[in-house]
């Protein structure tokens, strides 16, 4: 799921060392997921399916994502977000994480993910 170009004074992945640091990213961010605006599950799978893909872009994955930020635009919704989440991220391998409920997304989605990963090394 490609991202659409980012509007405003920022880049959607910036590498300093060995870590890429992308920004915070919504559904509506999602070329061809307008659909899964309203659904945290579906909203959850296409922001973390599209991360994936821009950190392959970039010489990483998400197996390689040390820290996660999650905003949620109703916190109650969490446990459906983790559900999600968790098919991603296995237990033992998960990054260090924060969520927080806030009280709106661009774009009127419900959740929006920011990641730091590592960069597989030899990969410019």
């Amino acid at each position: 799921m490609p991202l659409l170009p980012a509007e405003g004074p920022f880049r959607q992945v910036v590498r300093s060392g060995g870590l890429l640091f992308c920004s915070g990213i919504v559904c509506a961010d999602v070329d061809g997921a307008e659909e899964a605006i309203g659904d945290i599950a579906a909203e959850t799978r296409a922001v973390l399916t599209a991360l994936d893909e821009l950190l392959q872009q970039h010489g990483s994955a998400l197996a390689r994502v040390v820290r996660a930020d999650v905003h949620i635009a109703d916190i109650t919704l969490k446990p459906a977000m983790d559900a999600v989440y968790r098919t991603f991220f296995s237990a033992d391998g998960a990054p260090a994480r924060t969520t927080v409920g806030v009280t709106g997304l661009y774009g009127g989605c419900l959740v929006e993910i920011t990641v730091v990963a590592e960069v597989v090394t030899g990969v410019q």
